[in-house]
């Protein structure tokens, strides 16, 4: 969590806010948002940090970050704020979604 916080801060907090309520109409926030708190969303979760998100200001990260930053932003994301999902992601599954 320390490190998936500190790669959120210097790289997600600007557009989903520190506080990850986003900017309405702008930047989705993540706190309560599906894709950060359902199960079935893991792999779109993975998937837009990786390779961002086409028509929007979401950039790709798979060249900027490793894939322990990955595993620990994604793992962040889906932990804090009300975001209580215990779901810990690893390097090796974000591994699997490397195209």
């Amino acid at each position: 969590m320390e490190l998936g916080e500190s790669v959120y801060i210097q790289y997600c907090s600007a557009c989903h806010q520190i506080n990850g309520k986003g900017l309405k109409g702008i930047f989705p926030k993540l706190d309560g948002s599906p894709l950060a708190i359902q199960e079935d969303k893991v792999r779109e979760h993975i998937n837009i940090v990786l390779y961002g998100k086409t028509g929007s200001s979401m950039q790709a990260y798979k060249n900027q970050l490793t894939l322990k930053e990955i595993a620990a932003v994604i793992t962040y994301e889906r932990n804090a704020w009300s975001n209580k999902t215990d779901r810990l992601v690893q390097p090796s599954e974000i591994k699997k979604y490397f195209k």
